[in-house]
């Protein structure tokens, strides 16, 4: 927040920002939890507004204008894209359309274009990358199992035993004979009754209904790996 406090200082954004609990990393954040956060960041802000007199933005400038060179470009390669196949783009009902019909990953292919410019990649793009070349490499030297030909079906919850409820009950009325993981932080609020606001850990509850926790790469693959094989 500090940083962001001090760019917004510098380049008069007027940004309104939305300060994260660190717990957030380990459970729900509870009331308190959020006001202290936005209290510390009104505490830092004077100091960050210093900060921003004391920092050297050429660089930054000079990646921002090349960021946004590449999204002229890559607007124009959309632009020219959509005028070929006939969109108006000066009906925005028809512009929502097509677009939305296209789908997010050929709308990026054809904005990159033939020959894209991966030069700038974000921290958070290239941290993926990273972590996600770790764990390729991880797997790949473990020997583990291929999983060729394997269906794995993905959802995303943020109510951890709720959810998992209704999978495991869904594959037990459907005598389904697949393998449910779940991942993540495994939480859940402690409901009525309880006298904490706090969420509690529900991979006991989760494991007891025949769903697997984990969040280890090489774990699930090899989970997945024995599923197949009893099927």
């Amino acid at each position: 927040m500090t940083v962001s406090l001090a760019a917004d200082a510098h380049f008069a954004w007027g940004s309104s920002y939305l300060p994260t609990p660190l717990t957030e990393r380990e459970r729900v954040p509870a009331a308190a939890d959020i006001l202290e956060v936005h209290r510390l960041t009104r505490a830092i802000e004077p100091q960050a507004r210093d900060l921003a007199k004391r920092i050297d933005w050429r660089e930054t400038d000079e990646l921002a204008m090349a960021i946004a060179d590449g999204a002229r470009a890559w607007l124009d390669r959309l632009d020219g894209y959509l005028a070929a196949i006939g969109i108006e783009a000066d009906n925005p009902l028809e512009l929502m359309l097509a677009t939305r019909r296209m789908g997010a990953p050929a709308i990026e292919r054809i904005g990159l274009g033939p020959d894209a410019d991966l030069s700038h990649p974000t921290e958070l793009t290239r941290m993926s990358q990273e972590a996600r070349e770790r764990e390729v490499e991880r797997v790949s030297r473990s020997g583990a199992a291929r999983l060729d030909g394997l269906a794995v079906a993905t959802t995303y919850n943020g109510m951890a035993l709720n959810y998992g409820d209704h999978l495991a009950a869904e594959r037990q009325r459907r005598d389904a004979r697949i393998t449910l993981v779940m991942g993540g932080v495994l939480n859940e609020d402690a409901g009525e009754g309880s006298n904490s606001d706090l969420p509690r850990d529900v991979t006991p509850d989760l494991n007891a209904r025949g769903i697997v926790a984990t969040n280890d790469l090489l774990e699930l693959v090899t989970v997945l790996a024995e599923s197949a094989s009893r099927v």
